[in-house]
Order: structure tokens, then sequence, then C-alpha cells
């Protein structure tokens, strides 16, 4: 009987050996497992914080889009042929539609050249509606900024006393550039 109890507790000492063993190795695994952990939270933290920006960012943004689609559904192609039978408009006119050229791409921003772009009032308008601000640079948006928003006669009311259609794509912009 004694042999059996030794070797039984030679059996156990060995087991209990390999599960400290085993143990210690748990026990490193862990640590590493909540050094992974806590930068994760972390992680997910920083992400809540980003996202909570960006949601109260579009929450800002998105009555200004709004109002832009808004000023832009009230432009129709009769508007656009007005602005387009123009000869020699009102500076203000050549103000706002450089401005609106600059900001959908126009290659150039002179008034010939802008009633070539116009030329199709159903385009150009349907051009304006699906107008995506998002892809208008920061460097572009500086560009607009600096050369029209600047002028005190950029101005939607001052405008609209030249032209209104030209005052609303006036508006449009500005509220576009508050995005």
């Amino acid at each position: 009987m004694m042999p059996k109890l030794a070797k039984s507790n030679e059996e156990l000492a060995i087991t209990l050996e390999q599960v400290r063993k085993d143990k210690a190795v748990a026990d490193e695994k862990e640590a590493v497992v909540n050094v992974e952990k806590e930068i994760v939270e972390k992680k997910v933290a920083e992400a809540k914080i980003i996202k909570d920006e960006v949601d109260a960012d579009f929450a800002l943004a998105l009555p200004i889009l709004e109002n832009a689609k808004r000023i832009v559904d009230s432009i129709d192609k009769t508007d656009i042929q007005e602005l387009k039978a123009l000869n020699n408009p009102p500076e203000a006119v050549v103000m706002v539609m450089g401005c609106v050229g600059t900001m959908l791409g126009f290659k150039k921003i002179e008034w010939a050249d802008i009633r070539q772009e116009i030329s199709d009032p159903s385009q150009f308008v349907k051009r304006v509606l699906n107008f995506d601000v998002t892809t208008m640079s920061e460097g572009l948006l500086k560009k607009v900024r600096d050369k029209w928003f600047k002028m005190p006669a950029f101005n939607a009311k001052i405008v609209a006393t030249k032209s209104k259609p030209a005052g609303s794509l006036c508006e449009w912009a500005l509220a576009l550039s508050e995005y």
C-alpha cells in the first residue's frame, strides 16, 4: 500500500507542478489579454467620442443642407433662361455666377463662358440640384470664400434686387459654404 501511496503522491506532485506551470502561463496570457482589453476599450471610447462629434456636426449641417436644397428647389429652368438671356448682366449676377461656376467646376468663369455652361437651363438646374458639397476640396472652398464671400456685395438680398435667380444662387452658395 505504501508504494502505491508514494507513487500517487509523486504523480500528484507532478500534476500539481504541471498545474502551477499551466497557471503561470495562463496568468501571463491573462495579463496580455487584459492589456489588449484596455487598449481596445480605450480605442472604443475614442471612437465613441469621434462618432459623437461627427453626429453633432451632422446635426448642425443637416439644416444647412436642407436650407440649400430648399433654395435650389425654388429655381427652375425659366429662372436660368432669364440669366442666360442677359447680354450685359449686372455685376452682381456675374459675381454670383462666377462663384457658382467655380463651385460646380466650370473651367472658365467669364460671362460668355458661363452663358455657354447654362445654355441648357434644365441641365444646369439638375447639376445644381445634384451638387454634392462634400466633393468640394478645402482649397476650393477657401478660394470661393476668399474671392467672393468677402465681397460686401455678395449678399443674397442685395443680389436679388438685381436678379431673383442670382439672389437664390447666392443664398445657395452661402448656405453650402457653411457646411
